[in-house]
């Protein structure tokens, strides 16, 4: 697959881990008074999405072109 077909379907996946990530941290915010268990997790949960968003930015923006072939 070349990198402009990656580009675009990263971004295409962007929009719905954006969601995933920020509903996590919303609920976790609001969860005053529950078990502390699944707000750790929902916390999880909301870093791990942020940190596919911030690969898939990358994948956005461009990587080297030896970085498709490792």
């Amino acid at each position: 697959m070349d990198q402009q077909n990656t580009a675009v379907m990263a971004h295409g996946i962007l929009g719905s881990v954006s969601v995933v990530a920020e509903a996590a941290a919303k609920l976790a915010d609001d969860w005053e008074g529950h078990d502390e268990v699944h707000r750790a997790l929902l916390l999880k949960l909301s870093e791990h999405a942020a940190h596919i968003r911030s690969v898939l930015h990358a994948l956005v923006r461009g990587l080297p072109h030896d970085a498709f072939h490792h």
